[in-house]
């Protein structure tokens, strides 16, 4: 069933554990229901050609709604699960109800900024109108790409509440803990936590790895010195691979937090393959769960409070103020580019300025 003949219907997996292909509008009312995603999707191109009614979608008919179908079906084995499922929830919620029967080669941004207008009536907030708007932009490109549109209507949309970077020398724009704050927490942390659990806050301290991907390790990604990160278990309780190269990574970790890694891969007679966060039965430790400790940790070591994503923010701020060079701390992040670096920590690379001048006053000062 290609996609430049009919739209191609939506694909979801269900509770049951079986996968559901349902009907683009064009087409009808329909499901149809398989034990895999390859069983059901040749379900349904049997289904279709089988349909003598079954007409081409022409490119100035096909309506917005269908487009987004089509999408989101063809970016099921391009995308992480937790990204299909935020684009999913946004453009079903608010666009189609809303633009869906608009015939997408008609979609100008007028319709867009109207649609973001009567979200705001509606006191969507300034975080979901930021996701929708990324979401939509990939529907058009996706779009322009067949040819069922001449050009981008998102080209001319703003994106809600601005570009998206930090303002140089605002230390509002990113938050995190000063190395004393952070010690304070590992501390309590071992103190009211269990030694896997503390283990968790000294991964991210130590590391400055996302949530994700510290509970996606496993034993075996650790070789001392270094750590690899080479997989995340998502908010959606999949593991997935890493979204980009630069974020697969191997970095250097502290003594200190080796020895804590193979303290509880003895402690719990683990094999390599074990992951280093895991339950009863094996699986990862879920981030929710991860988030609760936070609060305790927090509380017990009177310090401001703070996300999980906010200690990385901390890792990164400690080693720019040692002086660590800001492409090694890129590295460390796994930031795509130093631009992204330099960027989210433009407050502290600002500060580090004046003492670069002092060290020039004083490299040439004469007697």
């Amino acid at each position: 069933m290609p996609a430049s003949n009919y739209g191609l219907g939506s694909v979801r997996r269900r509770k049951d554990g079986r996968w559901e292909w349902s009907a683009p509008p064009s087409l009808g009312r329909k499901s149809i229901y398989g034990k895999s995603r390859r069983d059901v999707l040749d379900k349904a191109r049997a289904w279709t050609a089988s349909k003598p009614e079954a007409k081409r979608v022409k490119a100035e008919d096909r309506t917005l709604s269908e487009t987004i179908e089509a999408f989101l079906t063809s970016a099921t084995d391009r995308l992480r699960t937790a990204t299909i499922t935020q684009y999913r929830s946004v453009l079903r919620t608010h666009v189609l109800p809303r633009r869906g029967q608009l015939p997408v080669a008609r979609l100008k941004a007028e319709h867009v900024e109207s649609l973001y207008a009567e979200l705001r009536d509606r006191s969507v907030s300034l975080r979901t109108l930021q996701a929708l708007h990324i979401a939509i932009r990939q529907v058009t490109k996706f779009a322009l790409d067949r040819g069922w549109i001449d050009k981008d209507p998102m080209a001319g949309v703003r994106r809600p509440g601005g570009a998206k970077q930090a303002r140089v020398g605002d230390e509002s724009a990113v938050r995190y803990w000063t190395a004393q704050e952070l010690k304070r927490v590992l501390v309590a942390a071992h103190e009211i936590l269990t030694p896997q659990q503390a283990l968790v806050f000294e991964v991210l301290a130590g590391t400055g790895c996302r949530i994700s991907e510290a509970l996606g390790l496993r034993f075996r990604d650790h070789r001392v010195p270094r750590l690899s990160f080479v997989r995340t278990f998502s908010k959606a309780r999949q593991i997935e691979p890493m979204k980009s190269e630069t974020s697969r990574r191997t970095i250097e970790i502290p003594g200190r937090l080796s020895g804590l890694i193979e303290q509880e891969r003895s402690g719990r007679g683990a094999q390599l393959d074990d992951y280093v966060f895991a339950t009863g039965t094996g699986t990862p430790l879920d981030q929710d769960r991860v988030r609760k400790l936070l609060v305790q940790v927090v509380r017990a070591a009177d310090v401001p409070t703070r996300t999980l994503h906010e200690i990385r923010h901390s890792h990164a701020v400690i080693l720019l103020e040692a002086g660590t060079p800001l492409k090694v701390v890129q590295l460390r992040l796994g930031h795509s580019d130093p631009a992204i670096t330099l960027r989210t920590y433009s407050h502290v690379t600002t500060a580090l300025e004046g003492g670069a001048v002092r060290a020039l006053d004083a490299a040439f000062s004469m007697p």
